[in-house]
């Protein structure tokens, strides 16, 4: 079991570097800017060469500029049409980073914390090489926020933090409520979001929380797991610590039942994104090279 137990930083400066010097060929669908559609005034764009680029009609709502209002379109539909335009923008990336107590586990070349510190920091290299504002949120297990940066130093900065040392801590709970909150103050409308966990703590009024916040940002979820936790060994006398669960499986009943909680866990977190419409996708700590078109879909 690899990074397990040790005060020395999860990564070597030497694999922290290569990770931020980004992926030869690999580069964002918009490479500086990003074209959001919402309706008039949802979008702030207050940056230098910001433009505005007409989309398409839509009705009209409170709040609408009525200069907005196309007269002609109005009169054929006999309902007030408004125009409605894609504000382009410098998109900044955000990257949450769980570093809680059930990802310092791993049972296959990483811990789970290794793994989305190995993936965040390949994004974080990227999103900076093609010209991105790059910030990020670490649970360590407080969540503490970095303003997205053009600079390489706040980026080195971050990356440090985020790679620091990881050695066993106590469970504890793990507000996701707590922390889509701070996301929503922290980022403006229109970021991107890529969170990283396992998300072992997330229930159904967080969820409903997770779907407010990607109505005005762009959020894409991986899930990090180890493959014990998907299929543990029939081991006699084996104890899991699973979250805040501590489950013993010296009989085959007690291992049907740590697989059933598992296999709920995973059907309960696949209904929770999907009615948040957050795309999950899922990182095995087993994983040791991230292929170019799985870390295209995440782009």
């Amino acid at each position: 079991m690899s990074d397990l137990g040790s005060k020395q930083p999860l990564l070597d400066e030497q694999s922290l570097n290569r990770l931020l010097a980004g992926r030869a060929g690999l580069t964002p669908m918009f490479p500086k800017a990003a074209s959001l559609q919402g309706r008039a005034g949802a979008i702030s764009v207050d940056r230098p060469g910001s433009g505005m680029e007409y989309d398409d009609l839509r009705p009209f709502q409170i709040g609408d500029d009525p200069k907005r209002i196309d007269w002609r379109a109005t009169a054929r539909s006999q309902q007030t049409l408004v125009r409605s335009y894609l504000s382009e923008f410098q998109q900044p990336i955000y990257l949450l980073v769980d570093r809680g107590a059930s990802m310092r586990f791993g049972t296959e070349r990483h811990l789970k914390v290794t793994q989305a510190v190995r993936l965040a920091l390949t994004l974080a290299g990227i999103y900076h090489q093609s010209g991105y504002e790059v910030g990020g949120i670490l649970l360590n297990p407080t969540p503490r926020g970095y303003n997205a940066s053009h600079s390489l130093d706040a980026l080195r900065q971050f990356a440090l933090e985020l790679a620091s040392a990881c050695p066993p801590i106590e469970p504890s709970n793990l507000d996701w409520r707590q922390i889509f909150a701070l996301l929503k103050e922290l980022t403006p409308q229109g970021a991107k979001l890529i969170l990283l966990s396992d998300f072992l703590d997330l229930n159904a009024p967080a969820a409903k929380m997770l779907g407010e916040l990607a109505q005005h940002r762009d959020v894409k979820a991986i899930c990090v797991r180890d493959p014990m936790e998907l299929q543990p060994p029939s081991f006699d006398a084996l104890r899991l610590d699973w979250g805040r669960q501590s489950i013993s499986t010296h009989s085959g009943t007690q291992s049907t039942q740590l697989l059933a909680a598992i296999e709920t866990h995973q059907k309960n977190l696949r209904r929770h994104f999907a009615r948040s419409g957050v795309e999950l996708s899922e990182l095995l700590t087993s994983v040791d090279q991230f292929g170019d078109d799985w870390l295209r879909s995440l782009l």
